[in-house]
């Protein structure tokens, strides 16, 4: 019987070791991990940019606000209609790559539309709509574009 009970006590220490879980947070606690910078949890910030330069890449043309807090990159070969943005769009895949920043706070759009109106040799103008949808950073995000396309 004695050896029994000093399993038990072994089998309850070994229960309560360091590696249990830790406890729930009080309520009221903020946790930081649901949204960034000084946003409140789950509440989307706004951020709008206008993209006034442009630059040809190898494989992309990228569009720039002046201060470079967004940019925006896009197939070289883009024509005017609608262009689905993806985190991460690759060179020579038809869709756009977005991303904002805000103070402190980097987004990069998981998802959205460019708009494109006009792209020609001369001009390329349009609209972003986008979003980052993922934790931490919750932001809507839009642009808008009109810039003069460089001359070889």
């Amino acid at each position: 019987m004695r050896a029994a009970s000093g399993l038990l006590a072994l089998l309850l220490l070994s229960a309560c070791s360091s590696a249990a879980a830790p406890a729930p947070a009080a309520p009221g606690e903020a946790r930081t991990d649901e949204a960034s910078g000084s946003a409140a949890p789950a509440a989307e910030l706004l951020v709008s940019c206008r993209l006034t330069r442009a630059e040809e890449l190898v494989e992309a043309l990228e569009l720039r606000s002046e201060d470079g807090a967004c940019r925006l990159l896009l197939p070289l070969a883009v024509a005017a209609g609608p262009l689905p943005i993806r985190v991460g769009a690759v060179p020579g895949e038809l869709a756009a790559a977005f991303e904002a920043r805000s103070g402190a706070d980097q987004f990069y759009a998981s998802e959205g539309t460019v708009k494109v109106e006009q792209a020609d040799a001369t001009l390329l103008r349009g609209t972003v709509e986008a979003r980052d949808a993922n934790p931490p950073g919750l932001a809507r995000l839009t642009a808008t574009f009109e810039v003069r396309r460089s001359q070889p």
